[in-house]
């Protein structure tokens, strides 16, 4: 059951909710007592972390050390169970969280963001207005997305990403300061290795793998399966055929076809408007 929030100012209660971002996702609507702190479940005002004096200055519903009073939530946005954020986390209006959601200190949701269950937000983290989060997607700390994003279930993003205006497959891995343009497209299933590039109005297929440090160009299209090495760069308007594997430190002009299946190796020169067989 989703609870409308509170706005919430003042000073923060001192809570180990931090340890709880990297913890497994728990029900909180049985008899049993998840924080040990001798109060069921289903009567404790903040499950998820000890607080036997049911602390809850503002009556908000929510027990202080879940929902320090140094965060802010609008009054409208609709709250899953077992809810928890750090101090100075924000909630703008519209949102709706679904439940067991762990989100750092300082996070941001902005208004008309909707989550699934068991999301995950770093400390710093922020998702602009109108995004849209799966069930079990997880934010590292400092991640930016931009507005109107979608990410889908089961989906990670590594520390310090940026992501703007794209939209993101379900069990996707995104490494850490990954820097993802607007209008890119991610599959179901890929993985972008730590600190790569993807320009505006690229597309990688489904089971797409990318290594370290890869730069690929605006309205790039990687098909399914591709392997690609690190460092190597793709230009802007090239196709990658699917199954292809790229080595690393590969260089591909702009507007070249890469046939699917093909293979290039490590340290390669690929001229700009070729096409590899």
């Amino acid at each position: 059951m989703k609870r409308p929030g509170r706005a919430m100012r003042g000073v923060a209660v001192t809570a180990l909710w931090g340890a709880l971002l990297l913890a497994p996702a728990s029900g909180c609507g049985g008899g049993g007592d998840l924080d040990g702190d001798g109060l069921a479940d289903r009567s404790d005002n903040c499950p998820s972390l000890a607080n036997p004096d049911q602390t809850d200055v503002n009556a908000d519903g929510f027990g202080d050390a879940c929902v320090p009073l140094s965060a802010t939530i609008a009054p409208d946005a609709r709250l899953g169970e077992n809810f928890v954020i750090g101090p100075q986390g924000i909630v703008k209006q519209g949102v709706s969280v679904g439940d067991n959601a762990r989100l750092g200190s300082r996070a941001k949701l902005a208004k008309q963001v909707t989550a699934g269950d068991d999301l995950r937000m770093g400390d710093r983290s922020q998702v602009r207005a109108n995004v849209r989060l799966g069930d079990g997607v997880a934010l590292g700390a400092g991640v930016r997305v931009g507005h109107s994003s979608r990410i889908g279930d089961r989906t990670s993003v590594g520390a310090g990403t940026l992501m703007r205006s794209a939209t993101i497959g379900e069990d996707v891995q995104l490494g850490k300061r990954v820097d993802i343009r607007a209008g890119t497209q991610v599959g179901d299933r890929a993985v972008v290795g730590d600190q790569s590039l993807l320009r505006g109005k690229s597309v990688l297929g489904e089971g797409v793998a990318l290594g370290s440090g890869v730069r690929v160009g605006s309205g790039v299209t990687v098909g399914p399966r591709v392997r690609i090495g690190d460092r190597t760069q793709v230009g802007k308007g090239s196709v990658i055929g699917p199954d292809a594997s790229i080595g690393a430190d590969v260089s591909i002009g702009q507007n070249v076809e890469v046939a699917e299946g093909a293979e290039i190796a490590d340290g390669s020169q690929i001229p700009a408007g070729s096409r590899v067989p």
